[in-house]
């Protein structure tokens, strides 16, 4: 989940990562796709700080679409389970999430 909501500071060694339920050995475009997404109006600059830091290309908005799509399918999936348990804060989103899936 590479959002700025799960970014901390402690004051010393900078942004630190601080959920890291879904660490994986998978592919960097699986978080840099939610990176792009929520980085808004900076979203390049993220993905190039990233690039660089990694000695890699810039990964495109091709590159990353089917990330971005399959990252999409697995928030609308958990936000329609979170709406069985929490209906007042998830259900809203789960529908939002679930019309942006069927659309695309």
């Amino acid at each position: 989940d590479a959002h700025a909501g799960n970014l901390v500071t402690d004051g010393t060694h900078g942004w630190l990562w601080i959920d890291l339920e879904e660490t994986s050995r998978g592919p960097a475009e699986w978080d840099l796709a939610v990176l792009a997404r929520h980085s808004g109006d900076h979203a390049a600059d993220a993905l190039r700080g990233y690039a660089g830091e990694a000695g890699i290309a810039v990964p495109d908005a091709d590159a990353l679409a089917p990330f971005d799509r399959a990252r999409l399918l697995e928030g609308a999936v958990w936000t329609l389970c979170m709406a069985q348990l929490y209906p007042a804060r998830y259900a809203e989103p789960a529908r939002t999430l679930l019309a942006a899936v069927l659309s695309g």
